[in-house]
């Protein structure tokens, strides 16, 4: 009798162990679906310390950006489409507690300059294609002429952050623990050559929230220094730290909350500026209303 419960045990446990084991490897690959709704919410908080010219304490500089994006997606002969619209924009900049300047398209002011400069954004609509193997294949509809330089928004650039998502995920059966890394590109207006970095990835767990299977994916990154021109003013940008995790839902085949820090330093004919970026995304996906 003991020698039979002993077998059971035993079995039970390389059930145990087997299931387990199973459990931590996932299939990490981007999906689209028609008839659904997909929505972006972006934030991006950047802190610049940078000397007095004057002597004395530095001056900081706090600047908060936030985009609101999206749309409806449906059947397409190459994959699917989603026809995506920015919806919401705001931005906030101060220097030593002082407010520069001050945005939100949520509360129109016809006093407010900025009402007029970023209203062509939000006019702004373009589809996005992806491919049946979930990877972002081109826009279309993108209306370029809409667009001023002083947005810093092109539709080379807006593509090159769409195709990131897809590059991002292996596309492959992963296991806990297991590492991959991608080389991510980003033409940026101002920029000589390109914004390039080196992204290391780890996937390091994978637990159920709210009957979900999702996967936390950490990262690092280096950041090739590149050189800035604005306004008539030379920079040299270059990263100290590069590093953060974002949360992919198994069974969507969808991203939905990254966060990205950055450590960097600006060189201006010499000064140096410290630069500190936050950023987090939030992603989420509802079936369409009937």
């Amino acid at each position: 009798m003991k020698l039979k419960n002993k077998s059971m045990l035993t079995a039970l446990s390389a059930l145990l162990v087997s299931s387990s084991a199973m459990a931590q490897s996932v299939d990490l690959t981007m999906k689209w679906k028609a008839g659904r709704q997909y929505d972006i919410k972006q934030s991006i908080k950047m802190d610049t310390k940078m000397p007095n010219p004057q002597g004395g304490a530095d001056i900081n500089q706090k600047m908060n950006i936030g985009m609101g994006m999206g749309g409806a997606s449906s059947v397409d002969e190459k994959g699917i489409v989603v026809d995506m619209k920015i919806t919401t924009l705001s931005m906030n900049v101060s220097m030593s507690g002082a407010v520069l300047m001050s945005y939100d398209s949520t509360k129109p002011d016809q006093d407010n300059p900025m009402d007029s400069v970023m209203a062509p954004l939000l006019e702004l609509k373009f589809k996005s294609l992806y491919g049946k193997d979930g990877k972002f294949i081109e826009l279309k509809n993108f209306d370029e002429e809409m667009l001023t330089p002083d947005m810093g928004l092109t539709r080379e650039s807006l593509e090159s952050v769409m195709k990131q998502q897809a590059e991002m995920i292996p596309n492959r059966e992963v296991k806990v623990g297991e590492t991959w890394n991608s080389t991510l590109i980003t033409p940026m207006q101002g920029f000589e050559g390109v914004f390039s970095c080196n992204y290391d990835f780890k996937l390091v767990s994978v637990k159920k929230v709210n009957g979900r299977q999702i996967a936390k994916i950490q990262y690092t990154a280096d950041m090739k220094n590149v050189k800035v021109k604005q306004k008539g003013m030379d920079m040299m940008l270059s990263a100290k730290n590069i590093d953060g995790y974002y949360l992919f839902d198994v069974k969507d085949g969808q991203f939905t909350e990254s966060k990205s820090f950055f450590d960097m330093v600006a060189d201006v004919q010499g000064t140096k500026m410290m630069l500190k970026m936050n950023m987090k995304i939030n992603f989420r996906n509802s079936p369409l209303k009937k």
